[in-house]
């Protein structure tokens, strides 16, 4: 130990010498005594100098101090030296003494006194020595621990956690970023540990605190609410789309009949109409399902729905956001008349890894999401088994369908370092069995006795480079591969095979020159090869005096070529106001290229250009109103198998939309939003069948058709709030076509009236005139939560049928109409679905549990009219009938 010695003595009868010397104006008079000493109040420690330390010196410096009138120190001076590193350090010790002042009979004055201040080693022994004042010491952690989210795992940051004593006494400690808690000198003992907070359950947990040992406890946090917000379709900031629908992963995860699959709620929102049999169809603003666009990631895929329409292709764990876009989409998106639907993949990863097990009447999965050093994770895998249930469900069915697929995934993001890289491989394989039995005849024609086969599979596998080059300048690089596959067998009469190996890559550049211009560059190139091979059971020729007893004479096609396209776009972003969040206006084109080759022809199927001018705004008006418009021109290149052709060029055009849309948004509350839009389509150059082809070697379509869809959509939905969430979606609108306008009808002509060959207008085949979607949840205590759907759809346009007509060569009946074309309307769809939801909690791991009770009210609900052989009866074929679906997903977190 080092102790200093300090002895302070000062000269009551100060010499007149001395006094003079050093300040004369202090005392008029010498021989005037002191009334008051001058005291010290606040020592100064010198630090030991550390060479003296070590050379084992010591010594004493005699300082000279001067004490002014208000007790601090004017001088010093030392009058006996120690060693000039004792003397620097009781140096400056000195200056920082603080004194009572000197008095005399007239009050306080300016005195000089002598000060020792001493260094020794050891001063036990010396009298007046004083051991160096010590710092506190810091008492030692004997309670500690973490705080956790019971279930999760997820550790708990900056939260406050209190240790009650016995006596009443309390301790409080801040968790770290880790989640971690501290305690020092916690008396030995019962303690209580406390954590409150209006997110979670009060936790109270009593301990044992041991003498000479650390104490250490896991606390684990119940939350009130484990129901994720993740947002699915959402405006990350106003963008060149008109419209997107913003729903969260809490609704989500809580509508009936969705299975919690955020792709499936795109169903029940406005502008998209119902499909057929829940089958998952996108028809979107009155467009056929294959004129709307499907992409993950930026990526266009063919299908976004297994079959049946059930569950997407994509696992929901791994979804992060859907960005639903009904129409006047920006330029970033283009091939397409319809809407466009793209998937978001997550780009966040747990700290804790998380593995999760689902089950439904459907199907079973698992997923796994975590950290890998500087790397994020993600792997999924699930595999159908309803073609297993149906036939129990189905038991005197006459024909059953058996629909079965798998999908997987898997996702590696860095997550560190300057350049963003992230890689995905993915995909999926549908197949469908359809049969009837053995002792049921469909006809005399043997090629249509039989099971239906069909299979669909895609495999994708994509990377993306993101880069920031400067603080107003990035691009993004996303290159493709992958491979379809289509396989149809009917009866082993009929088979088509068809492989389509793919390449797609995206570029696009960002430039900000400024905080209200920012420009958009890009290239989004696709193309690949084809391979198909088709057996029919009958020949082109011998088609017109088909006998269905006679001798089949098959033919077989094949064919093989190429395809690419790289589509070009540009968009300026303007904000024109001073404060740029109040106007944006979006200026795009886009160029669209298509070229489509034969491996047996020297000219191309197809080699053409689409042109997409497009323009949006966005306006707001006030606070809590925003004006948004949009106008667009949207083209489509042919479907693959409407060009191809064995003579060569097919001479289509692309398919073209004029699109028009503006609509208002509307905050009505904290919680209340309002979203009203109006659009019209005006379709020209579809694709129809030539009624002039009569040979195989005529061109099989033309691009005579034209459309026209127009309507208006609402919806008003309360965000989760309060435990309690909702919207309300109506869609007014009609869709009609007209595939021949130029065509003046001849006489003679035997057609439908009003038919797609008459020249007249006819109501598109999926048209819904009103769409009518309520949604509401409620979240009860206990983790309890209950919802409901309800569901009203005009039915689609049929045809009616008064009879049959008998070819007698042929061996069938072909139905006569008793009406115009799509004349009448299948009765109204009305459904009711109802939910009950219930998570358990544990300390390590979680189980959410539902009971879904799909069409708990129902209407008659058909989907199609069937009629009998010779159209003289004819029944309806209803949807699926009240159906409780029981699932659970058990996350578990290690």
């Amino acid at each position: 130990m080092v102790y200093l010695l300090s002895i302070a003595m000062a000269n009551t009868e100060p010499s007149t010498e001395a006094s003079t010397n050093t300040d004369t104006s202090t005392q008029e008079d010498s021989s005037e005594e002191l009334v008051k000493m001058p005291e010290l109040l606040e020592f100064a420690q010198a630090p030991y100098p550390e060479q003296a330390k070590e050379e084992g010196r010591e010594g004493t410096v005699l300082l000279l101090i001067e004490v002014d009138e208000t007790g601090e120190v004017a001088f010093v001076e030392v009058l006996n030296s120690a060693g000039e590193d004792f003397d620097l350090a009781a140096t400056e010790a000195a200056w920082n003494f603080y004194f009572s002042p000197a008095e005399d009979a007239s009050g306080p004055i300016r005195v000089q006194i002598e000060f020792e201040y001493g260094f020794v080693l050891d001063a036990k022994t010396i009298e007046g020595a004083v051991e160096e004042e010590q710092p506190p010491q810091e008492l030692p952690v004997n309670l500690e621990g973490s705080l956790k989210e019971m279930g999760t795992k997820r550790t708990l940051s900056e939260m406050t956690v209190m240790a009650i004593m016995k006596d009443g006494t309390t301790m409080e400690s801040q968790t770290d970023e880790d989640g971690q808690y501290q305690f020092r000198g916690v008396p030995i003992g019962t303690t209580t540990l406390q954590f409150r907070h209006p997110s979670y359950q009060d936790l109270k947990r009593t301990v044992e605190v041991t003498e000479n040992e650390v104490t250490s406890v896991v606390l684990w946090a119940k939350n009130l609410n484990y129901r994720e917000d993740e947002l699915v379709g959402v405006y990350r900031k106003p963008s060149a789309d008109v419209t997107k629908r913003t729903i969260s992963m809490e609704e989500v995860r809580r509508i009936p009949g969705t299975f919690g699959d955020p792709v499936r709620v795109i169903q029940n929102l406005p502008g998209a109409a119902r499909s057929p049999f829940g089958t998952g169809g996108l028809i979107i603003r009155g467009a056929n399902p294959e004129d709307s666009a499907v992409y993950v990631d930026g990526i266009r895929i063919p299908l976004i729905y297994h079959i049946g329409g059930y569950v997407s292709v994509i696992n929901a764990d791994l979804v992060d956001s859907v960005d639903y876009l009904p129409g006047s989409y920006g330029v970033h998106y283009g091939r397409s008349l319809g809407g466009v639907v793209d998937v978001k993949t997550k780009q966040s990863f747990p700290e804790e890894n998380r593995f999760s097990w689902s089950s439904d009447i459907l199907d079973s999965g698992g997923v796994f999401q975590g950290r890998v050093g500087k790397y994020g994770i993600a792997a999924a895998a699930r595999r159908s088994y309803i073609d297993l249930l149906i036939p129990y469900f189905t038991p005197n069915a006459r024909f059953i369908v058996k629909p079965r697929w798998y999908d997987y995934q898997l996702k590696i993001d860095r997550l560190e370092g300057r350049d963003k890289l992230s890689f995905f491989i993915f995909g999926f394989q549908d197949k469908l069995l359809t049969s009837t039995p053995d002792d049921f005849a469909q006809g005399t024609d043997p090629d249509s006795q039989g099971d239906i086969n069909t299979l669909y599979s895609t495999h994708r596998f994509y990377f993306t480079w993101e880069r920031q080059l400067t603080e107003h300048s990035r691009f993004k690089f996303t290159p493709s591969f992958g491979n379809d596959i289509i396989s149809l067998n009917i009866a082993g009469g009929l088979r088509v095979d068809q492989r389509q190996p793919t390449a797609e890559i995206r570029f696009e550049h960002i430039w900000s020159p400024s905080q209200k211009t920012i420009l958009t560059s890009g290239i989004d190139f696709i193309g690949g090869g084809y391979n198909f091979d088709v057996s029919l059971p009958f020949s082109f020729e011998n088609a017109s005096s088909f006998d269905p007893l006679a001798e089949r004479d098959p033919t077989t096609l094949s064919g093989s070529g190429t395809g690419w396209g790289p589509d070009l776009y540009i968009n300026a972003e303007l904000h024109p106001l001073k404060d740029p969040d109040v106007w944006r206006i979006d200026l795009g084109f886009r160029s669209s290229f298509a070229h489509i080759t034969d491996s047996n022809n020297s000219e191309a199927l197809i080699s053409n250009v689409g042109l997409d001018p497009r323009a949006s705004t966005r306006l707001k008006l006030g606070d809590n109103s925003t004006f948004k418009g949009g106008l667009g021109i949207y083209t489509q290149p042919p479907q693959p198998f409407e060009v191809w052709r064995p003579e060569g060029e097919s001479e289509l055009l692309f398919e073209r939309v004029f699109s028009a849309e503006w609509g208002l948004e509307q905050n009505l509350g904290t919680a209340l939003q309002g979203d009203v839009s109006f659009f019209g389509k005006k379709l020209d150059r579809l694709v129809v069948q030539n009624l002039d082809a009569l040979e195989a070697t005529d061109l099989f379509y033309t691009n005579e058709g034209i459309g026209r869809a127009y309507g208006m959509e609402l919806i008003l939905r309360h965000a989760p709030v309060n435990r309690f969430f909702g919207w309300l979606s109506y869609t007014l609108s009609r869709s009609e076509r007209n595939d021949y306008p130029d065509r003046p009808k001849e006489s003679g002509d035997i057609t439908v009236p009003g038919s797609p060959s008459s020249g007249e207008w006819y109501l598109f085949n999926l048209d819904q005139t009103h769409i009518l979607v309520a949604v509401a949840g409620y979240q009860l205590p206990y983790d309890f939560g209950i919802s409901g759907k309800f569901q009203y759809v005009t039915g689609n346009p049929f045809t009616p049928y008064g009879g049959g007509i008998y070819d007698l060569d042929q061996d069938f009946y072909t139905g006569y109409p008793s009406g115009n074309y799509n004349q009448e309307r299948l009765p109204d769809f009305i459904a009711l679905d109802l939910r009950i939801d219930k998570t358990f909690t544990f300390q390590k791991w979680q189980l959410e549990s539902y009971v879904d009770f799909l069409n708990a009210i129902k209407g008659e609900n058909p989907e199609i009219t069937l009629y009998n052989y010779d159209f003289t009866e004819s029944t309806y074929v209803g949807s699926l009938p009240f159906v409780p679906s029981i699932g659970i997903e058990a996350d578990f977190y290690f």
